[in-house]
Order: C-alpha cells, then structure tokens, then sequence
C-alpha cells in the first residue's frame, strides 16, 4: 500500500513544475512523477521508471527535478515552426 509522500512546486525558465513523490510499499523507496506546465497548459509527464531507493525521498525529487530541467533546456534549444500539435492541443483536432 502507497502512502502520497508530497507534492514540491517550483518554476524553472518559464515553466511550472510539480513533482510528486509516494512512498512505494518497500521501507525506503519513492515513485513518483514531475508534471511540466507551460503558458497554464501541461505539456509533459516525466515518471521514475520504477521504485528509487533512499531515505526520505531527497534523490528521487533531485532525480526528477534534474529530468525536468534537462527537457526544459533541450525544448528551449529546439526550433518551434509548424503545427505539431504540442503547443496547442486544439490544433490536432481542427486538422482532423
């Protein structure tokens, strides 16, 4: 049985990030998962690929804060041209 551990909010370059942690079943192991926002609108889930092992949760929040901030950096480094779809999700419909 999961227990929620909590939820940390921060902002990097524009984005709104929250990461939450769960304790797993196992004593001192964390899941959890970083939601990415931009402009008020969730843009991406980025999840531990299963249990992370530590005492209280510290390196499985750095390991996703880290990933957050790493997509971040990598999708400011990207050209945005053309209607993907991911910038507004509106757009994907209306073609249909």
């Amino acid at each position: 049985m999961k227990r929620k551990a909590s939820v940390h909010r921060f902002q990097y370059a524009g984005w709104d990030i929250a990461v939450e942690l769960d304790a797993a079943a196992v004593e001192g192991s964390f899941e959890g998962h970083a939601d990415l926002s931009y402009g008020g609108q969730h843009k991406c889930r980025i999840a531990l690929p299963g249990p992370h092992s530590c005492s209280d949760g510290t390196s499985a929040l750095d390991v996703l804060a880290n990933e957050a901030k790493a997509f971040i950096d990598s999708w400011r480094l990207r050209v945005h041209i053309g209607t993907t779809g991911f910038d507004d999700p509106q757009s994907n419909r209306e073609r249909r």
